[in-house]
């Protein structure tokens, strides 16, 4: 969400409209205004269609923008099935996240001017200039917990809140040897709550982070006895790698997070484990141990406290762009596509009646749903208007920015003096 809201306060602050919201407002939008530029987060197989369809209707310009384009398994699976063929084709400019990324994809001569290297925001983030977006978080989150052990976990298939039946239904197409990852996160899973189960002995809180698709009552059931062990998915996983001693995960984007922080983490990665099904980079932006013991002499030895040298991590710039300037060159790229910055209309009254209505019925239902309400639960108005006004009082180009409510998951940003 945040790198989300300084996007949209850039390019609000050089003349558009923008509109942040959930996928089912976003759905909404697009098939109301006309003359838009959408920003896609990820094509996914048999979804994204209906929705490029819904866009290049209303005359909408399609963008690429991928969360996930950069940590893959080792047969970059991921990597090609989120940029596919049927991506290339509809949109108008793609961002990659480095070279490696954009290279693999060098031979498509008939696309290959569309691709752009910009890395993504997400990460530029995470330069020092931008900690003061952390420090009330960190802050708290220090003073609440004292000294403690970060625990990331990436289980979102082996541990999903919808059960295996669910996973292999919905993802099936999407990811090869998915049975596999099924399986190597049940192992995962195994091996992590035993390792917690030791650290609980040492002198210090444990809080555990699970993905936000993980059925959170795995590891609360597994630790209610355990008093300095806390289940926790609350704020951005920024503030917690800050405030941590160290940081423990699997094969978890938060490791390569941590690592670009400037603070080297700790990646548990059993033997048991089927090493074809584990994402590489966060491995190399790890301190990789395979055994229990050694993770505790590890700690003890103080060693992930040593200063690191991003010199010896070249991957870094050729898979992220790190530390690229992505918002300066993604808000340069969108000023040049729409030359009065302006979409043509906005949503009618009699729109945003109806939309309300709808969406006071599906508050009932969305709330039965734990996966949707657990993923999108600091998604609201409070935390949209705190973060908004922190980026805008940062910067000068940002002071005649104004934030508003549409609906409870959709929200426009614009100058003032536009409104």
């Amino acid at each position: 969400m945040l790198y989300k809201i300084y996007l949209c306060n850039i390019l609000a602050s050089i003349g558009f409209k923008c509109y942040l919201g959930s996928k089912s407002e976003i759905n909404f939008l697009i098939k109301k205004i006309k003359n838009f530029i959408y920003i896609d987060k990820g094509y996914h197989k048999n979804v994204s269609e209906s929705i490029y369809y819904n866009v290049r209707k209303n005359n909408g310009i399609i963008i690429s923008l991928d969360e996930e384009g950069g940590v893959d398994f080792k047969d970059n699976s991921t990597l090609k099935g989120r940029y596919s063929k049927n991506l290339f084709e509809v949109c108008k400019k793609i961002f990659f996240w480095g070279p490696d990324q954009m290279n693999f994809f060098s031979s498509d001569k008939e696309h290959s001017s569309k691709f752009i290297l910009s890395g993504h925001p997400r990460f530029e983030l995470l330069k020092k200039k931008f900690h003061f977006l952390y420090e009330d978080d960190v802050n708290y989150i220090k003073k609440k917990y004292a000294e403690f052990i970060l625990i990331n976990t990436n289980m979102g298939f082996g541990n999903n809140i919808r059960g295996d039946k669910f996973i292999l239904k919905n993802y099936g197409d999407r990811f090869k040897g998915l049975s596999h990852i099924l399986n190597n996160d049940k192992i995962k899973l195994k091996k992590f709550i035993s390792l917690i189960k030791k650290l609980s002995n040492l002198k210090l809180n444990i809080i555990i982070r699970p993905h936000p698709e993980e059925d959170f009552s795995t590891y609360s059931s597994a630790f209610k006895l355990n008093k300095n062990v806390s289940v926790i998915n609350e704020k951005s996983v920024i503030p917690w790698i800050i405030a941590s001693k160290t940081m423990i995960h699997p094969d978890c984007t938060t490791g390569i997070e941590s690592l670009m922080l400037g603070k080297k983490s700790i990646s548990y990665i059993s033997d048991d484990l089927n090493f074809e099904y584990l994402t590489t980079l966060p491995l190399k932006a790890s301190m990789v141990l395979n055994d229990e013991k050694e993770i505790l002499k590890y700690l003890e030895s103080n060693k992930f406290r040593s200063k690191v040298d991003f010199s010896k991590y070249d991957f870094l710039k050729n898979n992220f762009n790190f530390p690229g300037n992505s918002f300066e060159i993604i808000s340069n790229e969108l000023s040049s596509l729409i030359k009065n910055n302006e979409n043509s209309n906005d949503l009618s009254c009699l729109d945003i009646f109806w939309r309300k209505t709808k969406n006071l019925i599906k508050l009932f239902e969305s709330r039965k749903d734990r996966l949707i309400s657990q993923k999108s639960k600091d998604f609201n108005y409070s935390n949209v208007y705190f973060v908004h006004n922190k980026i805008r009082s940062s910067n000068l180009s940002f002071k005649d920015n104004f934030m508003k409510r549409i609906f409870n998951k959709l929200y426009v940003f614009k100058k003032i003096n536009k409104l």
